[in-house]
């Protein structure tokens, strides 16, 4: 036996599965920021501030924990800070540091970093990311 359905049983099952919340959502960064950036960051950092200059890819980068910073930056939340002269990472956790690591890797896709002050504050507790195939 085959099972078939019908476009708008379909469409009326896929509108249970969305409600309506969902089309409010806006992005919480103005537009010109996220063109402003010098390549595509996913997800958008919760604060960013691009400075002059750039830093090269052999500069040396630091890291810094510190438990006591996940008042203020929450779990999975950390600090980026980009100058001519070397990189500074800082998070409370090893998650907060691994995130601050893949925006680095974005900044760096194109070559030198772009110099920086990056705040990434985890909004939502879940990350996906989603791949269409084909």
């Amino acid at each position: 036996m085959r099972l078939s359905l019908s476009a708008p049983l379909l469409a009326s099952g896929l509108m249970l599965c969305f409600t309506s919340s969902h089309g409010d959502w806006t992005s919480p960064h103005p537009l010109q920021q996220e063109k402003a950036a010098p390549v595509p960051l996913i997800p958008f950092p919760s604060q960013v501030d691009w400075k002059t200059g750039t830093c090269p890819k052999k500069a040396p980068v630091s890291v810094k924990k510190n438990a006591s910073l996940s008042k203020t930056l929450g779990k999975e939340g950390y600090e980026l800070r980009i100058r001519p002269n070397g990189i500074l990472i800082t998070a409370a956790d090893d998650a907060g540091v691994f995130y601050a690591r893949r925006t680095l890797d974005q900044l760096g896709a194109r070559g030198d970093y772009p110099c920086s002050a990056i705040s990434g504050l985890l909004k939502h507790s879940r990350r996906i990311l989603m791949k269409w195939p084909g």
